[in-house]
């Protein structure tokens, strides 16, 4: 299974191996974001949308999803901004402000990406085993039909030897 991570339709990272265990996300997406950021300061994509599988809440199975990242939604801003602060001490940024922006920007993206390749990984690992489980299932299915086949089959060959001794035995 490939999930893409595409920046205003160009391959910004190509199309990416969908790590195999929990343990190997943390080095993909490092390889993402390394490339993307390159990309994002040279200034050559201006979006930057992330397309990637997740479970399905009502088939068991898996579904296409896509997510903007950056640059962040006006709407999505609004909406944190009219939300209250949980305490009353605002946050406070020491040092440069911009480098503190490019940190939290990062952090973001890595969250972002650590759930799109975790889902992706989810859903592949469910797929296969709902195939497993088909395949399972009719093994099940012909060993009970071979059986089934096998039993009348010998009860055929038990009524021949049967109905050759009887027919011996009147002759």
């Amino acid at each position: 299974m490939y999930d893409h991570l595409i920046a205003a339709n160009i391959p910004v990272a190509g199309q990416i191996n969908l790590p195999n265990s929990v343990s190997t996300i943390t080095d993909t997406i490092g390889q993402i974001l390394h490339t993307t950021t390159k990309e994002w300061h040279c200034e050559q994509v201006t979006d930057l949308c992330l397309f990637h599988h997740r479970p399905s809440a009502t088939s068991g199975q898996y579904e296409p999803h896509w997510r903007r990242l950056l640059p962040l939604d006006n709407q999505w801003q609004l909406q944190i901004q009219q939300q209250p602060w949980p305490s009353n001490k605002l946050p406070q940024s020491l040092g440069n402000e911009q480098a503190t922006l490019s940190a939290l920007v990062r952090e973001y993206l890595f969250a972002c990406l650590y759930q799109a390749c975790a889902e992706s990984l989810a859903s592949e690992h469910a797929s296969r085993l709902a195939a497993m489980q088909r395949a399972d299932q009719n093994i099940d299915e012909m060993l009970a039909q071979l059986q089934h086949v096998y039993h009348q089959q010998r009860q055929n060959q038990i009524d021949s030897e049967l109905f050759d001794v009887i027919a011996s035995f009147t002759q």
